[in-house]
C-alpha cells in the first residue's frame, strides 16, 4: 500500500510539472518555462503599469494626460521574445493587468532571470522583423471614435529600475540595465514604467480675437521603421507617411464652428531631420486666411522629447516662439525658434560674476569687433585682445569678416577665446564670418573655421563656459568644411546643452573631438547626415561621462575613422545606436566604445570589416550584454575586438 500510495504521489507531481510544460509549448514559436519545481503551485506572472500612469484616462485637449492609459487597454506584454495579449485592469490602471490568452507566462523551471518589455498601441509586437509604425493622419480631438492622438504613440515598457525584494530592499529584482534588462524570479506585482518613441508637437494659440478652425502640421514624415526587439528605429527618413493624399499633414485641430479663445493642440510624429524653410504649420481662420510658418532651419525631432510652439496671430501674421522640454513638462531645455531669436542674435559672452575679463588669444591677427552692453563697435586685431566686463549680466557682443579663425590645430594656428570667470555663451557663431548678414548665413568658406575656439586642455579644461537655458548656441551652417568645429568645446565641462548641428552632409573631421570631456553634457545633438566622411565623429563625445544615452546614427555608408573613439569612456551609456551600416572602412569604428563600462547592448549589421575597423571596439563593456550581428556574419571574432565576450549573440538583416 505505501508503495502504491508513494507511485500516486509521483504521478501527481509529474503530472503537474507536465501541465506546465504543456501550458508553455501551447504559446508558439518560443516555450516559456514554468518557474522552478520546488514551488507547489505554478502562479502566472503578475504584471502591472507603473504608478506613473495612473490618473484620468482621457487625453485633454491641451494634450495632457497623453500618457495615462484607460481601462482595459490593450497592451502586448513579451517574455523571452513569446508574445501575450494584454489588457489594463477593468477597475483600476493601478490593478495587476489581465492575459487574455489562455496560457499566462511564467518564470522558466531553471529559475533564469527574464526579459520582459510591452508594447503600445498592441499592434506593437516583439518581432525580429521589422515593422513600420505610422501615425495617423488626423489627431484632433474633436475625431470621434476612436482617439487617433493616443493610438499614435507609440509606447515602450520595461520592469521599473527600483524593483526590489520587499523581505530584503537592497536585493535587486532587476538583472543589467537599458532595453537588456532582465527581471530575476519573484512572486511580487512586476512593475513596468513606459516611455514614448514619437515627439510631441505642443501649440499653443493665442488668438488675439481671430476665429480659428484647423491647425495642422505640414511636410512631416508620418513613417518610420521601428526595430521592437532592441527598441530602435531604423530608418528615419521614410517619404511619405501612406497611400493617402495626406501622406504628410496631420490635423491637430479641427472645427468649423472654430474658437476665437486661446486654444492648446497637440499631436505626435516620428522622429526625423525636416529642412529649413520647410512649411510646418498652417493655421486656418474663419476668414479662410491661412498662415503659414516655415522652418528657419533644418530641424531633428527626436523620440521622447516635447516641442512647444507659442503661435500668436495678428491680423497680417503670425509670431512663432519655440521651446524644448521633456514630455508633458514645462522644464524648458532648448530654444528651437532660432529666427525669431537666436539666429539674429550675435555671438554674446555674459558674466556671470563681476569683475570678469574676457581674453581672445590672437596670433593670426585677425580682426575682431566687439561691442559691450549694446555700445559702439571697437575694431581690433591686437594679440591679445581684452574685454572687461564690470557687472553680473554685461554683455559683450562679438564680429568679423574673416572666413576662418584658425590654420591649423597646433600652437599659435588659432583663435582662441575664454573668461577668467564663469560666463554664459550663446547667439549665432557665423556673426564672427560675416559681421552684417549673419542671421541668414548656411554655409563655411575655409577649412579649420572655429577649430579649438573655447577649449580647454586636458588637465585643467575650460571650466568657465556654461550654456543659458532658452538662449541657445547656434551654429547654423549645413554646408561645412574640413576640421571646421575641431576641437571647438574640447573639455568645457560646464557645457550642458550642446548647438543643433543640422549639416546633413559631412566633411573630413567636421566634428573631430567637438565636445570631448564635455563632462555635464546632457544630451547629445542629432547627427542626421547618411554618409559618415573620413574621421567625421571621430572622438566627438569622448569621454561625455554625463551621457545616458548615445545619438542615433543613421549613415548608412561610413568612411576611415569616422567613429573612431567617438564614445570612449561614455560610462552612462547603456545602448549604442543601431549601426546599419553594411562596409566598414579601415579603422571605421576603432576604439568606439572603449571604457563604456555600462553598455550591455549593440546592434551592428556589417558583412565586410576593413582593417583595424574593430580594434579595441568594446574594450571594457560590461561584463555581459546582448550582441546583434547579420545573420550571413559568420566571421567575427569574440573579445575586444569584436563581439565582448560572455555575451549573448542575436542575428538580424535589418
Amino acid at each position: 500500500m505505501l508503495k502504491f500510495r508513494r507511485h500516486i504521489a509521483l504521478l501527481a507531481a509529474a503530472l503537474l510539472l507536465s501541465s506546465c510544460i504543456y501550458d508553455e509549448m501551447q504559446e508558439g514559436s518560443q516555450p516559456v518555462p514554468e518557474k522552478p519545481v520546488v514551488q507547489t503551485a505554478c502562479e502566472p506572472m503578475s504584471i502591472q503599469l507603473s504608478a506613473v500612469f495612473e490618473g484620468s484616462s482621457t487625453r485633454a485637449a491641451d494634450g495632457t494626460n497623453d500618457g495615462n492609459f484607460a481601462l482595459a487597454t490593450p497592451v502586448t506584454v513579451s517574455v523571452d521574445g513569446a508574445n501575450y495579449n494584454y489588457k489594463t485592469a477593468a477597475t483600476s490602471v493601478s490593478d495587476p493587468m489581465d492575459c487574455q490568452d489562455a496560457v499566462s507566462p511564467h518564470f522558466p523551471v531553471s529559475g533564469n532571470s527574464v526579459h520582459i518589455v510591452a508594447y503600445y498601441p498592441s499592434s506593437i509586437t516583439y518581432d525580429a522583423t521589422v515593422q513600420t509604425f505610422t501615425v495617423a493622419h488626423d489627431q484632433s480631438q474633436t475625431t470621434t471614435g476612436t482617439d487617433n492622438y493616443k493610438a499614435s504613440d507609440l509606447m515602450v515598457g520595461l520592469p521599473k529600475t527600483d524593483f526590489e525584494d520587499d523581505e530584503s530592499p537592497a536585493n535587486s529584482l532587476i538583472e543589467g540595465t537599458g532595453f537588456a534588462r532582465k527581471v530575476k524570479y519573484t512572486t511580487k506585482t512586476i512593475p513596468l514604467e513606459f516611455e514614448h518613441r514619437m515627439a510631441k508637437i505642443r501649440i499653443k494659440c493665442t488668438t488675439n480675437g481671430a476665429t480659428v478652425n484647423k491647425v495642422e502640421m505640414t511636410g512631416i514624415k508620418r513613417s518610420i521603421d521601428f526595430n521592437s526587439s532592441d527598441n530602435t528605429f531604423s530608418n528615419l527618413a521614410l517619404a511619405t507617411g501612406g497611400p493617402d493624399a495626406s501622406a504628410n499633414t496631420v490635423i491637430m485641430y479641427d472645427d468649423a464652428t472654430g474658437s476665437s479663445a486661446n486654444f492648446y493642440c497637440a499631436a505626435v510624429i516620428p522622429t526625423q531631420t525636416l529642412a529649413a524653410n520647410t512649411a510646418f504649420i498652417t493655421i486656418t481662420t474663419a476668414s479662410n486666411t491661412p498662415f503659414v510658418y516655415k522652418l528657419p532651419d533644418a530641424y531633428t525631432f527626436a523620440s521622447g522629447t516635447q516641442y512647444n510652439f507659442n503661435v500668436n496671430i495678428n491680423e497680417n501674421e503670425i509670431l512663432v516662439t519655440s521651446s524644448i522640454t521633456p514630455w508633458g513638462t514645462d522644464d524648458v531645455i532648448g530654444d528651437m525658434t532660432q529666427v525669431e531669436t537666436a539666429s539674429y542674435t550675435p555671438l554674446t559672452i555674459e558674466a556671470m560674476e563681476n569683475n570678469l575679463t574676457v581674453t581672445i588669444s590672437n596670433p593670426l591677427s585677425k580682426t575682431v569687433m566687439y561691442s559691450v552692453n549694446g555700445s559702439s563697435r571697437i575694431s581690433s586685431n591686437a594679440n591679445p585682445i581684452t574685454i572687461s566686463l564690470p557687472s553680473t549680466g554685461d554683455k559683450v557682443c562679438l564680429y568679423g569678416d574673416n572666413a576662418s579663425y584658425a590654420t591649423g590645430l597646433g600652437d599659435n594656428q588659432y583663435t582662441h577665446i575664454s573668461c577668467d570667470k564663469n560666463y554664459y555663451l550663446y547667439g549665432n557663431i557665423m556673426s564672427l564670418i560675416n559681421s552684417s548678414s549673419y542671421g541668414s548665413l548656411k554655409a563655411l568658406t575655409a577649412t579649420y573655421t572655429f577649430a579649438r575656439m573655447f577649449d580647454g586642455d586636458n588637465t585643467y579644461g575650460n571650466t568657465t563656459l556654461h550654456s543659458l537655458t532658452g538662449k541657445p548656441l547656434v551654429l547654423p551652417s549645413t554646408t561645412l568644411q574640413d576640421y571646421c568645429y575641431a576641437r571647438l568645446f574640447q573639455y568645457c565641462t560646464a557645457l550642458t546643452i550642446p548647438p543643433m548641428l543640422p549639416a546633413t552632409t559631412l566633411t573630413e573631421a567636421c566634428y573631430y573631438t567637438m565636445f570631448d570631456g564635455c563632462t555635464s553634457l546632457l544630451y547629445a545633438p542629432a547627427l542626421p547626415a547618411i554618409t559618415a566622411t573620413k574621421s567625421c565623429y571621430a572622438g566627438m563625445l569622448r569621454n561625455c561621462t554625463t551621457l545616458t544615452k548615445a545619438p542615433e546614427l543613421p549613415a548608412t555608408t561610413v568612411g576611415i575613422s569616422c567613429y573612431s573613439h567617438m564614445f570612449y569612456g561614455c560610462t552612462g551609456i547603456t545602448a549604442a545606436p543601431l549601426l546599419p551600416a553594411t562596409t566598414l572602412e579601415s579603422s571605421s569604428y576603432w576604439n568606439m566604445f572603449y571604457g563604456c563600462t555600462n553598455l550591455v547592448y549593440i546592434k551592428m549589421l556589417a558583412t565586410s570589416i576593413g582593417g583595424n575597423s574593430l580594434t579595441g571596439w568594446v574594450t571594457g563593456v560590461a561584463a555581459t550584454g546582448t550582441f546583434v550581428r547579420h545573420t550571413s556574419m559568420t566571421t567575427l571574432p569574440t573579445g575586444d575586438n569584436g563581439i565582448p565576450d560572455n555575451w549573448n549573440v542575436e542575428t538580424a538583416t535589418e
